[in-house]
């Protein structure tokens, strides 16, 4: 390619792999809350600033790195009860049916429900505090 070819940039936009940049001004104190608020997010000022605008431009808000890690471990400990109360009724079916002598262990089929209807309700809680925080304006 001819050097005469090349795409003219401007110095005073420039552009860096098809971005551009953008500038607003904000107060010392304002661009402090800001910082905070990203600090709290466990993210950097910038890349909280890009979704902070996206989600005001989508009307939607973006789950952020420990939302899906409080969402992950929710589902493991819905994951580790399931297994439990599966495996304690299949033994209750066993010896339901005759082909075995061991009785179930009624409290633990109780325990497992229990810790499942506990998970689930902290979710829900988890849930509609994100859907008010991030609705918030």
């Amino acid at each position: 390619m001819i050097e005469d070819e090349l795409p003219k940039r401007s110095p005073k936009y420039p552009v860096h792999g098809g971005k551009v940049r953008s500038t607003f001004y904000t107060t010392e104190e304002q661009r402090a809350a800001l910082q905070e608020a990203a600090r709290k997010d466990q993210m950097n000022y910038s890349p909280w600033l890009h979704l902070a605008a996206q989600e005001r431009a989508r009307g939607v808000p973006i789950f952020r790195q420990k939302d899906f890690r409080a969402m992950a471990d929710m589902h493991n400990q819905i994951r580790k009860a399931g297994v439990n109360l599966n495996q304690l009724l299949h033994n209750l079916y066993l010896w339901s049916d005759g082909d075995t002598t061991r009785m179930p262990d009624g409290l633990a089929v109780t325990e497992a429900s229990e810790q499942i209807t506990k998970t689930l309700e902290q979710f829900r809680s988890f849930m509609n505090e994100f859907s008010a925080s991030k609705g918030a304006d």
